[in-house]
C-alpha cells in the first residue's frame, strides 16, 4: 500500500486483524531471533498452562495480548522496510494458515 500511494516519507500503521495471531518487530540479522522469541513466549506462556479458556489454542490468545496486533513503523525511501535488518510475523497458535497483515500509510 505505501509503494501504491507513493508515500515516499511518513509513518505506517500495520495491522493483523487476528486474535491469536501477533505483529513483533525486531533485529532478524540472525535467524535465530524468531525462534529465541517464540521460545521465550512459550515459557511465559506454556501451550498446557494454567488457562480457563479451553479452545485448544488458549495459549495462543494471552501470547496475542502480550505482544499486540499492530505496530507502527516508519516509511523512508516509499518503504517501510528499509530501517529493518528483517521483521517476522508470527502466528501465535499452532495452525497451518498464515495471519494476513493490513498496513495503512500517513
Amino acid at each position: 500500500m505505501v509503494t501504491a500511494l507513493g508515500v515516499r516519507v511518513g509513518t505506517c500503521f500495520l495491522y493483523v486483524p487476528h486474535t491469536t495471531a501477533a505483529i513483533l518487530i525486531n533485529e532478524h540479522a540472525d535467524r535465530n531471533v524468531a525462534s529465541d522469541a517464540e521460545g521465550a513466549l512459550d515459557r511465559i506462556v506454556p501451550m498446557a498452562g494454567r488457562i480457563r479458556h479451553s479452545e485448544g489454542n488458549s495459549d495462543a490468545h494471552v501470547k496475542t495480548m502480550l505482544v499486540g496486533v499492530s505496530q507502527f513503523v516508519f516509511v523512508r525511501k516509499g518503504s517501510w522496510r528499509w530501517a529493518l535488518a528483517g521483521n517476522f510475523l508470527r502466528g501465535v497458535r499452532r495452525a497451518a494458515r498464515t495471519p494476513r497483515v493490513r498496513e495503512g500509510a500517513a
